[in-house]
C-alpha cells in the first residue's frame, strides 16, 4: 500500500527538503547495477545531501544478499555504530 502510493510524498519531497536531514547520519549502500533503484537516484540524493556517505558496489544489483553488497551493509553498520557510540571502529 505505501509502495503504490509512492509513500504518500511528492516526487520532488524528499530532495527538496534534503537540508532538514543534514545533521542525521547516513549511510547509503547502492549497487551500480541496480535496475529497481537507479543509481542515478543515489547521486541524486547525495547531491541534494552532501553529509550522506555513498557506497557503489560496482556490478551490484539490488539485493542484499549479493557478496559484495552485504559486506558493504556490514563494513557501513560498523562504521554506523562507531559514529553514533564512538567504540573505536574505523570511520
Amino acid at each position: 500500500h505505501y509502495s503504490v502510493h509512492d509513500g504518500f510524498l511528492d516526487e520532488t519531497a524528499i530532495l527538496t527538503n534534503a537540508d532538514a536531514l543534514a545533521d542525521v547520519p547516513a549511510i547509503a549502500v547502492q549497487g551500480t547495477a541496480d535496475t529497481i533503484c537507479p543509481p542515478r537516484t543515489a547521486y541524486d540524493l547525495h547531491g541534494a545531501w552532501p553529509e550522506l556517505e555513498l557506497v557503489l558496489v560496482g556490478g551490484a544489483g539490488h539485493s542484499m544478499y549479493d557478496p559484495d553488497i552485504q559486506h558493504e551493509l556490514l563494513e557501513a553498520t560498523d562504521r554506523m555504530h562507531g559514529r553514533l557510540f564512538g567504540d573505536g571502529v574505523a570511520t
